[in-house]
């Protein structure tokens, strides 16, 4: 049997909120919104690439929610950028301070921003990836 990944999904507690992140500061689209009978939920993407994030909004009394717990439903997500220290001041001005960095490993520059909910967005600039010998 084969799975192929195709987004990822994460849990919000203010749609809108959310989506004037991913939209509005990231520059993603929307692909496709929908209201369903356990919530409301958005799809979006970047215009550079297949792999879509679908945002959930579940209401208090939702069967497919429980108590919001927050930035504990994602780890982070990543987005490459050809200029971290340029994305994080886009960002900031935003709205959207660094939590962590911008900092520096050799080729690799790598700084994390929150969303609206607390998860963190890792900005990670174009690196050599090693060779393996």
């Amino acid at each position: 049997m084969d799975f192929s990944f195709r987004y990822t999904a994460i849990r919000t507690r203010d749609l809108d909120r959310s989506l004037e992140f991913y939209v509005g500061a990231l520059g993603m689209k929307l692909v496709h919104r929908s209201k369903t009978p356990i919530g409301e939920f958005a799809v979006v993407r970047s215009n550079d690439s297949q792999h879509q994030l679908e945002i959930n909004y579940y209401p208090d009394n939702s069967p497919a929610g429980g108590p919001y717990i927050k930035g504990s439903e994602a780890d982070h997500l990543a987005f490459k950028v050809e200029d971290v220290d340029r994305a994080v001041a886009y960002l900031k001005q935003k709205g959207y301070a660094p939590v962590l960095g911008p900092k520096t490993y050799g080729d690799w520059q790598v700084a994390y921003v929150a969303d609206p909910d607390g998860i963190w967005i890792e900005l990670l600039k174009t690196r050599a990836i090693p060779v393996p010998i």
